[in-house]
């Protein structure tokens, strides 16, 4: 008993058939839609401006010495979505005017913070027994690289580093 259906009409594995395609086509953009999004964020996200500079010092802290000293600045870091507050430190050795290093305060090896040993006249990071001299050059332990330079300027009373140049 095969009744003949009319072309016109639509049969019931037909339904079903297109109901099952129409899933698969939302399933799939639910999947490919943020899949895409995570591959082409970085090319549209925000960054931050390259001539931005940060402030890290008074000119007042500055005295010609060939003993670096110690700055905490605090730097605005925009992560994805959200913009943080992030604590950095520096390493300045003022010799005059024209005569101005800024070494980062992060250890190349692992990005442990260094400090200053006065009595051994050098840079120490106590994770993993990384050394540097007084200009950051590597002299001992694991570090790959020299501690990193930033460029500085002294402009209207203030010590200012590139931020973006801080690693």
């Amino acid at each position: 008993m095969s009744a003949e259906q009319p072309p016109d009409q639509i049969t019931r594995r037909g339904f079903l058939n297109a109901i099952i395609i129409v899933f698969g086509a939302v399933i799939a953009l639910v999947v490919a839609v943020p899949g895409i999004g995570y591959l082409i964020a970085p090319a549209l996200g925000r960054k931050r401006p390259q001539a931005e500079w940060d402030a890290v010092a008074e000119a007042a802290q500055l005295t010609p010495s060939a003993t670096p000293f110690k700055a905490v600045f605090t730097q605005q870091v925009q992560d994805a979505w959200v913009t943080v507050s992030v604590q950095r430190t520096v390493w300045i050795t003022y010799q005059g005017p024209d005569r101005i290093q800024v070494l980062s305060g992060r250890c190349t090896h692992l990005g442990c913070t260094v400090h200053w040993d006065a009595a051994r006249g050098l840079f120490a990071c106590p994770c993993h027994g990384g050394l540097y001299n007084d200009k950051g050059q590597v002299i001992g332990g694991p570090p790959p690289r020299p501690l990193h330079r930033l460029d500085a300027k002294l402009e209207g009373g203030k010590l200012s580093v590139r931020g973006d140049q801080y690693a």
